[in-house]
């Protein structure tokens, strides 16, 4: 049974991949109701509704997914991305920070917890973490653009530039 739910599992992230939210979210809730404990399928609805704009419903999923395993740290991240999206920063800031402990070179997390941070003008901080980022994958285009506007925020213009041209 294990092996027919890992395929249904792939096929699932396949429409999500190809933006088909909705069948996603059906597919999900159907699973569901056979397997109510599978954090990975709530992690996978979580996401999907988080897509369509039902952030609420996309934090409750991730929640759920949590408590059946708190080392989850996909959804941990994306807890914090929606409770960020929701502007609970306090939350957002702790659901990244613990997605970072668990797997600390989780470049998702690492750029998410930047944002976070370059969004409540700690620029300082969020150039460590997107530097963190960096050092796990350097060829990140986004997290280079991403740093020079940190850079930019604190006014060192040479390395936002630097930055910019990388990304690039």
């Amino acid at each position: 049974m294990n092996e027919i739910l890992n395929i249904k599992i792939k096929k699932l992230f396949n429409h999500f991949q190809s933006a088909n939210y909705e069948h996603v979210i059906r597919e999900c809730k159907i699973i569901l109701k056979k397997f109510p404990e599978n954090p990975a399928i709530l992690n996978m609805l979580g996401l999907s509704l988080q897509q369509i704009g039902s952030f609420e419903d996309a934090k409750n999923s991730y929640l759920k997914a949590i408590k059946i395993n708190p080392k989850h740290y996909a959804a941990l991240n994306n807890l914090g991305s929606v409770c960020r999206t929701l502007e609970d920063f306090k939350s957002a800031d702790k659901y990244f920070v613990e997605a970072i402990k668990l797997k600390p070179n989780y470049i998702n997390a690492l750029s998410n917890y930047a944002n976070l941070k370059r969004e409540i003008n700690d620029f300082e901080g969020a150039i460590d973490l997107y530097i963190k980022a960096l050092n796990v994958d350097q060829n990140q285009y986004l997290i280079q653009h991403n740093l020079a506007l940190a850079y930019q925020g604190i006014g060192k213009f040479d390395l936002a530039k630097k930055h910019s041209l990388k990304s690039l």
